[in-house]
């Protein structure tokens, strides 16, 4: 029995990779217990694994008991504590109840000014649904500074425009003889005719939502990548690419 889907019911992204004794019973929980929808495999999934999503939370189950997963974490199975942020704890639990989950009465946890409840699935990882209850705080202003655009010097533009839409994936938002403004996605990068003011090399970071597929979509395209992705210490699974002119672009995916 299923209940209506609850809309957007997570506030914030959450990506874990979970060990299981069993993939078709672990697929099965998270997908008719918890409401996460299968995903087409992607590039850096493992082999023996399976990926579910539901709104922004995304969890890849793979086989496995203590071993070192793919995003470089210690995650012996049925030790994980994963948190979800939701809206509404109680409604959301609701939902867990009518879809056959044994989720816990909803709690406070004070020491975190959350509340709460857990399901426990097949095989020991225990999950938390939280709503945080800290006082209400008058809206911030709005911002006044609302994006950053970084700008890269190069010895030809129309070569470097030509590879950021060929190559890089990018599409040509302007362009003139001395500059051209690249967008991808949310993303925009200046380019700049190289000058004695506008020397040497430059640099920036792009948060993206799948590194692996973007690093092997970016290789069979011909670009200078550095490296396949590494799961950095602090969070971010990530990689490097040069453009023609030694600009560097780090394209890092949030793993936590």
């Amino acid at each position: 029995m299923t209940s209506p889907p609850l809309a957007a019911p997570f506030t914030a992204p959450v990506s874990r990779s979970l060990a299981v004794a069993d993939l078709e019973r672990g697929a099965a929980f998270y997908q008719h217990q918890l409401g996460f929808t299968p995903l087409p495999r992607a590039a850096g999934d493992p082999a023996d694994g399976v990926a579910l999503e539901r709104g922004a939370a995304r969890i890849v189950l793979h086989l496995g008991d203590g071993t070192w997963d793919s995003t470089g974490r210690r995650n012996a199975r049925g030790q994980a504590i994963v948190c979800f942020p939701v809206r509404d704890v109680r409604a959301m639990r609701d939902d867990l109840l009518v879809r056959g989950a044994p989720a816990s009465p909803v709690c406070a946890v004070n020491h975190l000014k959350l509340d709460a409840c857990t399901v426990t699935d097949p095989d020991g990882h225990v999950l938390w649904f939280a709503t945080s209850y800290h006082e209400e705080t008058s809206a911030p202003p709005p911002p006044m500074v609302e994006k950053i655009i970084p700008t890269f010097p190069c010895n030809d533009v129309a070569a470097a425009l030509a590879h950021y839409r060929d190559v890089l994936g990018f599409s040509v938002n302007y362009a003139q003889a001395d500059l051209a403004v690249m967008d991808r996605e949310a993303a925009r990068i200046l380019l700049v005719a190289r000058t004695p003011e506008m020397a040497g090399t430059s640099a920036c970071y792009l948060y993206v939502r799948a590194a692996d597929r973007l690093h092997d979509d970016l290789t069979a395209r011909g670009a200078h990548v550095e490296g396949a992705p590494v799961s950095q210490p602090w969070g971010l699974r990530e990689f490097h690419v040069r453009d023609l002119d030694g600009n560097r672009l780090t394209f890092g995916e949030p793993f936590e």
